[in-house]
């Protein structure tokens, strides 16, 4: 099972990816096939799915030669880590990660004995003598969207091991409301850009990937122009949404209802 998603990383070139919530496995060998995306994301904190889905998942994307990632929820991120590298998942992605010491935890779940927790699984026979070749070539990306750890973020950015940084808007301005106050999230938007623009210069200065997440094309050269190469554009449900929105309303109007 090659990792396109590390090599990417090691010849320094940019990565694209997508999102998916859905476990349906054709769905991810169709968006697979379109040969556009470098690796589909499993957005495991959004949708239901089994143990038996992340086999599945991985299978159908090895056949167009697409790299998988997954992302966990804050706990219990050391077995779902464990039990998704056996999976065939290529990256994790940590979500909810509260300080630095929690970040050093999401490294040592991946990793092995003894500088990890994780061990060995054969749920997809995949040999003892390849397995701590695998461990060490997953990507492990995490998430910024607590004011906590942005405080730690240099901290955090000097773990070895952590190969991106995503920042979460959304989470990031509730950690900045103040309890039992109206929130409003407009209210905070300059603060949250300007602390995305620092936390995105902090990791290319430390020779970590930031990645964004922005669908619209006009949103690109922003990030672009800031030296960002690192992408994961679009999810499943939103496209589905979107079109039904469009061409249902569309559709309504023709039909003059």
């Amino acid at each position: 099972m090659e990792n396109k998603l590390r090599e990417l990383l090691n010849q320094n070139k940019p990565t694209m990816g997508t999102h998916m919530s859905s476990p349906l496995p054709h769905l991810w060998e169709l968006v697979g096939s379109t040969g556009q995306f470098d690796y589909i994301e499993h957005t495991a904190q959004y949708g239901p799915w089994t143990l038996y889905d992340l086999d599945n998942m991985c299978r159908a994307a090895e056949l167009t030669n697409t790299s998988t990632m997954i992302k966990i929820d804050r706990n219990p991120k050391d077995f779902f880590a464990q039990r998704a590298i056996a999976a065939g998942f290529n990256g994790i992605l940590f979500a909810d990660i509260m300080t630095a010491e929690e970040a050093k935890d999401c490294v040592k779940a991946v990793r092995l004995p003894p500088v990890g927790t994780n061990g060995w699984i054969s749920t997809r026979g995949i040999r003892r003598g390849d397995w701590v070749e695998v461990t060490d070539n997953i990507v492990i990306a995490i998430m910024l969207e607590k004011k906590t750890l942005m405080d730690e973020l240099e901290d955090v950015l000097a773990i070895d091991g952590i190969d991106m940084l995503q920042f979460g808007p959304m989470d990031y301005s509730l950690s900045l409301r103040t309890p039992g106050q109206p929130f409003n999230r407009a209210d905070l938007r300059e603060k949250i850009n300007a602390d995305m623009d620092k936390a995105h210069q902090m990791a290319i200065d430390a020779g970590v990937r930031p990645r964004v997440e922005r669908s619209r094309p006009d949103q690109w050269q922003y990030f672009l122009d800031r030296g960002i190469r690192d992408f994961c554009i679009g999810s499943d449900t939103g496209m589905i949404r979107s079109w039904c929105m469009e061409y249902g309303k569309k559709l309504k109007e023709a039909l003059g209802r």
